[in-house]
């Protein structure tokens, strides 16, 4: 199995996954994975997927 060397991880403060994507950060940490963790203020769950949003391109710049 290859081991992930670098993570990204995106959320926002009123994502229902919020909890669990913290939670993955830390433990990528822990393993001493690379890791960031980007959470956006008052968005929900999947965002991202509105690009007329100003903080959904902001997320894509983070991640391109």
């Amino acid at each position: 199995m290859e081991r992930v060397s670098a993570a990204l991880l995106i959320s926002s403060t009123r994502d229902v996954a919020l909890s669990s994507v913290v939670y993955t950060h830390s433990l990528l940490v822990r393993l001493g994975v690379k890791a960031d963790l980007h959470v956006w203020e008052g968005l929900g769950h999947a965002f991202l997927y509105n690009p007329a949003l100003p903080e959904s391109r902001e997320a894509y710049d983070v991640a391109g």
